[in-house]
């Protein structure tokens, strides 16, 4: 007996929250064996994102994840 097992990359932001998150393109497919190579700041291998914090009005707290694109 064989036992083949294949784990992806997960890659992205993840509030824990189970609503609030970001899966970067391709995060947890084979194409994630080619992460050095990608860039979202025309960078290989680098990636760029922006986090801001929104408070609400009633004492709430959200995160505003941004993917940055150039």
């Amino acid at each position: 007996m064989i036992l083949i097992i294949i784990f992806y990359i997960q890659v992205g932001f993840n509030a824990g929250d189970g609503v609030h998150y970001y899966s970067a393109p391709g995060a947890r497919t084979d194409s994630m064996k080619n992460l050095t190579t990608m860039s979202n700041i025309n960078i290989p291998g680098k990636f760029v994102f922006r986090l801001d914090q929104v408070e609400t009005g009633n004492g709430n707290i959200i995160y505003i994840i941004h993917y940055v694109c150039y």
